[in-house]
Protein backbone atom coordinates (compact mmCIF):
# COMPACT_ATOMS: atom_id res chain seq x y z
CA UNK A 1 0.00 0.00 0.00
CA UNK A 2 1.55 3.26 -1.12
CA UNK A 3 0.78 6.76 0.23
CA UNK A 4 -1.63 7.81 -2.57
CA UNK A 5 -3.68 4.63 -2.09
CA UNK A 6 -3.64 5.16 1.68
CA UNK A 7 -5.11 8.64 1.18
CA UNK A 8 -7.81 7.21 -1.10
CA UNK A 9 -8.61 4.59 1.55
CA UNK A 10 -8.86 7.38 4.13
CA UNK A 11 -11.41 9.10 1.89
CA UNK A 12 -13.46 5.90 1.75
CA UNK A 13 -13.29 5.64 5.53
CA UNK A 14 -14.56 9.22 5.88
CA UNK A 15 -17.75 8.31 4.01
CA UNK A 16 -19.72 6.86 6.98
CA UNK A 17 -18.72 9.84 9.14
CA UNK A 18 -19.79 12.29 6.43
CA UNK A 19 -23.17 10.60 5.99
CA UNK A 20 -23.76 10.35 9.73
CA UNK A 21 -23.09 14.07 10.11
CA UNK A 22 -25.53 14.82 7.29
CA UNK A 23 -28.27 12.63 8.77
CA UNK A 24 -27.85 14.22 12.20
CA UNK A 25 -27.92 17.65 10.58
CA UNK A 26 -24.42 18.76 11.49
CA UNK A 27 -23.59 20.76 8.34
CA UNK A 28 -20.50 22.45 9.79
CA UNK A 29 -18.86 19.18 10.77
CA UNK A 30 -20.01 17.55 7.51
CA UNK A 31 -18.44 20.45 5.60
CA UNK A 32 -15.15 19.92 7.47
CA UNK A 33 -15.18 16.20 6.58
CA UNK A 34 -16.03 17.03 2.95
CA UNK A 35 -13.11 19.46 2.79
CA UNK A 36 -10.80 16.83 4.29
CA UNK A 37 -12.00 14.34 1.69
CA UNK A 38 -11.40 16.90 -1.08
CA UNK A 39 -7.90 17.55 0.24
CA UNK A 40 -7.13 13.83 0.27
CA UNK A 41 -8.46 13.57 -3.30
CA UNK A 42 -6.19 16.36 -4.49
CA UNK A 43 -3.19 14.99 -2.61
CA UNK A 44 -3.53 11.36 -3.69
CA UNK A 45 -3.50 12.24 -7.38
CA UNK A 46 -0.68 14.73 -6.95
CA UNK A 47 1.45 12.29 -4.95
CA UNK A 48 0.76 9.43 -7.35
CA UNK A 49 2.15 11.54 -10.19
CA UNK A 50 5.04 13.11 -8.25
CA UNK A 51 6.18 9.86 -6.69
CA UNK A 52 5.43 7.82 -9.79
CA UNK A 53 3.15 5.60 -7.71
CA UNK A 54 0.17 5.21 -10.01
CA UNK A 55 -1.43 1.79 -9.51
CA UNK A 56 -4.31 -0.13 -11.05
CA UNK A 57 -6.08 -0.32 -7.71
CA UNK A 58 -5.60 3.42 -7.21
CA UNK A 59 -7.05 4.23 -10.63
CA UNK A 60 -10.09 2.15 -9.66
CA UNK A 61 -10.48 3.26 -6.02
CA UNK A 62 -9.98 7.01 -6.57
CA UNK A 63 -13.00 7.62 -8.83
CA UNK A 64 -15.00 5.07 -6.80
CA UNK A 65 -14.34 7.05 -3.62
CA UNK A 66 -15.35 10.28 -5.39
CA UNK A 67 -18.56 8.73 -6.70
CA UNK A 68 -19.51 7.12 -3.41
CA UNK A 69 -18.99 10.41 -1.59
CA UNK A 70 -20.95 12.52 -4.05
CA UNK A 71 -23.82 10.12 -4.80
CA UNK A 72 -24.39 9.05 -1.20
CA UNK A 73 -24.12 12.69 -0.10
CA UNK A 74 -26.69 13.76 -2.68
CA UNK A 75 -29.08 10.93 -1.83
CA UNK A 76 -28.82 11.71 1.87
CA UNK A 77 -29.32 15.44 1.30
CA UNK A 78 -32.29 14.75 -0.97
CA UNK A 79 -33.87 12.57 1.72
CA UNK A 80 -33.48 15.24 4.40
CA UNK A 81 -34.54 18.07 2.12
CA UNK A 82 -32.00 20.54 0.74
CA UNK A 83 -31.19 18.81 -2.57
CA UNK A 84 -33.99 18.41 -5.11
CA UNK A 85 -34.75 14.89 -6.29
CA UNK A 86 -34.34 15.81 -9.98
CA UNK A 87 -30.69 16.64 -9.36
CA UNK A 88 -30.00 13.29 -7.69
CA UNK A 89 -31.82 11.48 -10.50
CA UNK A 90 -29.58 13.18 -13.10
CA UNK A 91 -26.38 12.28 -11.22
CA UNK A 92 -27.35 8.68 -10.48
CA UNK A 93 -28.77 8.06 -13.97
CA UNK A 94 -25.54 9.15 -15.57
CA UNK A 95 -23.46 6.96 -13.27
CA UNK A 96 -25.70 3.93 -13.82
CA UNK A 97 -25.62 4.47 -17.59
CA UNK A 98 -21.82 4.78 -17.64
CA UNK A 99 -21.41 1.71 -15.39
CA UNK A 100 -23.75 -0.41 -17.52
CA UNK A 101 -21.98 0.78 -20.65
CA UNK A 102 -18.62 -0.19 -19.15
CA UNK A 103 -20.00 -3.65 -18.35
CA UNK A 104 -21.33 -4.09 -21.88
CA UNK A 105 -18.00 -3.01 -23.33
CA UNK A 106 -16.17 -5.37 -21.01
CA UNK A 107 -18.35 -8.24 -22.20
CA UNK A 108 -17.73 -7.08 -25.78
CA UNK A 109 -13.96 -6.79 -25.80
CA UNK A 110 -12.66 -7.88 -22.39
CA UNK A 111 -11.35 -4.43 -21.44
CA UNK A 112 -12.58 -2.69 -18.32
CA UNK A 113 -11.55 0.89 -18.84
CA UNK A 114 -13.29 4.20 -18.62
CA UNK A 115 -10.88 7.02 -19.32
CA UNK A 116 -12.01 10.16 -17.48
CA UNK A 117 -12.93 12.97 -19.84
CA UNK A 118 -12.43 16.68 -19.18
CA UNK A 119 -16.20 17.07 -19.16
CA UNK A 120 -16.51 14.21 -16.67
CA UNK A 121 -13.92 15.83 -14.42
CA UNK A 122 -15.72 19.17 -14.71
CA UNK A 123 -19.01 17.46 -13.77
CA UNK A 124 -17.34 15.89 -10.73
CA UNK A 125 -15.94 19.28 -9.69
CA UNK A 126 -19.43 20.74 -10.12
CA UNK A 127 -20.90 17.96 -8.01
CA UNK A 128 -18.38 18.63 -5.24
CA UNK A 129 -19.10 22.37 -5.45
CA UNK A 130 -22.85 21.69 -5.28
CA UNK A 131 -22.30 19.61 -2.12
CA UNK A 132 -20.14 22.35 -0.65
CA UNK A 133 -22.67 25.10 -1.42
CA UNK A 134 -25.52 22.98 -0.08
CA UNK A 135 -23.73 22.64 3.24
CA UNK A 136 -22.95 26.36 3.27
CA UNK A 137 -26.67 27.05 2.72
CA UNK A 138 -27.44 24.81 5.69
CA UNK A 139 -25.09 26.98 7.75
CA UNK A 140 -27.01 30.11 6.74
CA UNK A 141 -24.63 31.47 4.09
CA UNK A 142 -26.33 33.68 1.51
CA UNK A 143 -25.36 31.54 -1.48
CA UNK A 144 -28.83 30.56 -2.75
CA UNK A 145 -28.46 32.15 -6.19
CA UNK A 146 -24.94 30.81 -6.62
CA UNK A 147 -26.18 27.35 -5.55
CA UNK A 148 -28.96 27.48 -8.17
CA UNK A 149 -26.52 28.44 -10.92
CA UNK A 150 -23.91 25.86 -9.93
CA UNK A 151 -26.53 23.10 -9.57
CA UNK A 152 -27.93 23.87 -13.04
CA UNK A 153 -24.45 23.99 -14.58
CA UNK A 154 -23.49 20.78 -12.79
CA UNK A 155 -26.62 19.00 -14.02
CA UNK A 156 -25.85 20.12 -17.57
CA UNK A 157 -22.20 19.01 -17.32
CA UNK A 158 -23.33 15.69 -15.85
CA UNK A 159 -25.70 15.09 -18.78
CA UNK A 160 -23.13 16.19 -21.38
CA UNK A 161 -20.41 14.02 -19.87
CA UNK A 162 -22.81 11.05 -19.78
CA UNK A 163 -23.61 11.56 -23.46
CA UNK A 164 -19.89 11.85 -24.21
CA UNK A 165 -19.19 8.54 -22.46
CA UNK A 166 -22.06 6.92 -24.37
CA UNK A 167 -20.69 8.27 -27.67
CA UNK A 168 -17.17 7.06 -26.85
CA UNK A 169 -18.58 3.67 -25.85
CA UNK A 170 -20.53 3.35 -29.07
CA UNK A 171 -17.39 4.13 -31.07
CA UNK A 172 -15.46 1.53 -29.09
CA UNK A 173 -18.22 -1.05 -29.53
CA UNK A 174 -17.91 -0.55 -33.28
CA UNK A 175 -14.38 -1.94 -33.16
CA UNK A 176 -13.61 -5.62 -33.42
CA UNK A 177 -13.23 -7.43 -30.09
CA UNK A 178 -9.73 -8.60 -29.19
CA UNK A 179 -9.00 -12.26 -28.61
CA UNK A 180 -11.19 -15.10 -29.75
Amino acid sequence: MNLPNLLTTLRLLLLPLFLTLLVYRRPGAALAVLMLAALSDALDGLLARWLDQKTSIGSFLDPLADKLLSVSGFVTLALIGPIPAWFVIVVISRDVLVSLGALVLYLHDGRLEIAPSKTGKAAMLGQFTTLLLTLLLQLGSPVERLWQSVAALTAALTVVSGLQYVWDGLKRAGTRPTGG
